[in-house]
């Protein structure tokens, strides 16, 4: 199906919809969405993405579906004792969310009518909704997600618990979800976000979500995407950093059929700090796609980026990072670090690490590695008396495991292994 054709059926789903997104916004996002293509094989950034190509052409919005408290526990962090909201098809279930307000910290659905949205904390207050047509879409159509805010000085006493479940039928069902974050001076969070399917159905989620991290203040997010194999995904993140502020991401990709993760973080004063890990799976046909750009704007920037891949079967896996230093940003460390294994002859990497340099005192490096299972490591184990299957695992995890042990919440990283240990053995 033709691009022009896609865009008709995505407004056609949409076109009696309001979003929550204000009129200027919304009407700006529609003009945008207008005179924008959906990315395609020559779009540069999106060449190696195949998710345009895995859209049909037959879409409608996700039905209102009731799930009970035991099937929304299955694909909650056991043990993790945290604040909770839960979407299914993109609509907010107070019923199955264990939200309790404190002192500080504010965490609703944007549908509230009662929550209040500052206006420098706002849906369109990053360039976000101009970044391609898919967030132009989202920014024009969101019905819901999350806003969380984090008062001066403020630490969450419970870490944030987002989970978005898609519970599809015969035809492609699309949620379009929108998430604010935002801090004050000196505050702290701490977020999981969740996505994953309850059934075997197709859908579609587009995903928006800004980032604000204040002065002196410190956000930490994780994004676990669990999704069943007909499901499609592009997850769009744009995070602004003020002074000596610090943004952590750590996102594991185990699932979906085609999935577009997108982080953007711009350093809007000194000495910001960012780390960016992932890790991805993609087995069978499954397409895992990975942008990551940092935009050192000012002085004394730091930031990191080490993501690990795994493919087998037909499974495509991409990474796409960049770094650019502005002629001011003087002093600035950035690294970026892509290391991938393939386990079959089918399997495929696309790996482009990217530093763009303007400054002169700066200390920038990048590296990217493909290949196969050392073989010396696993005749070492063999010759220990562990079975080839078992060393295989071993060296797989341990390959893994350098992302999550980037993870500092024990009982979060404990669970994650514990899914990336079942995939592998899948």
């Amino acid at each position: 199906m033709t691009t022009p054709n896609i865009k008709q059926s995505l407004l056609a789903a949409f076109e009696n919809e309001t979003g929550v997104a204000s009129n200027n916004i919304r009407n700006t996002a529609l003009k945008a969405f207008a005179e924008m293509e959906l990315p395609h094989a020559k779009t540069e950034d999106w060449k190696h993405s195949k998710l345009v190509a895995a859209l049909g052409n037959s879409f409608r919005k996700g039905n209102k579906v009731e799930l009970s408290k035991e099937q929304v526990a299955e694909f909650l962090v056991p043990d993790l004792d945290s604040e909770s909201l839960v979407f299914v098809n993109g609509y907010y279930q107070p019923e199955l969310s264990s939200n309790n307000a404190h002192n500080g910290v504010s965490v609703r659905a944007l549908s509230a009518t009662d929550h209040p949205q500052s206006p420098k904390h706002s849906i369109g207050q990053t360039e976000l909704h101009s970044a391609n047509a898919f967030a132009a879409f989202n920014t024009a159509f969101a019905e819901d997600g999350t806003c969380v805010h984090i008062a001066k000085n403020t630490k969450t006493v419970k870490p944030i618990q987002l989970l978005y479940l898609s519970a599809g039928s015969e035809q492609t069902a699309i949620s379009q979800t929108r998430n604010i974050i935002a801090t004050e001076t000196g505050a702290e969070a701490e977020i999981f976000v969740r996505y994953a399917s309850t059934n075997n159905a197709a859908a579609f989620s587009n995903v928006a979500t800004e980032i604000f991290v204040a002065e002196n203040a410190s956000v930490k997010y994780h994004l676990l995407q669990t999704d069943n194999n007909e499901s499609l995904q592009v997850n769009q993140t744009m995070v602004w950093q003020q002074q000596h502020s610090r943004f952590s991401a750590n996102t594991i990709t185990l699932g979906g059929k085609a999935v577009r993760n997108e982080i953007r973080v711009a350093h809007k004063a000194e000495n910001c700090e960012t780390d960016l890990n992932g890790f991805y799976f993609p087995e069978n046909e499954q397409h895992f796609d990975n942008y990551l750009f940092v935009h050192h704007a000012q002085p004394h920037g730091n930031s990191n980026q080490l993501y690990r891949g795994i493919a087998d079967g037909k499974g495509v896996g991409v990474f796409l990072g960049k770094v650019l230093v502005a002629r001011d940003a003087q002093v600035t460390n950035a690294t970026q670090n892509n290391n991938n294994i393939l386990l079959s002859e089918t399997a495929k990497i696309h790996s482009k690490p990217q530093l763009e340099i303007y400054a002169d005192d700066v200390a920038c490096a990048h590296g990217s590695t493909t290949g196969q299972l050392n073989e010396e490591s696993l005749f070492y184990l063999r010759a220990r008396g562990i079975s080839e299957k078992q060393a295989k695992m071993l060296l797989l995890f341990g390959f893994a495991k350098d992302v999550t042990d980037k993870i500092g919440n024990e009982t979060y990283r404990n669970y994650v292994n514990s899914l990336i240990e079942s995939s592998l053995l899948g």
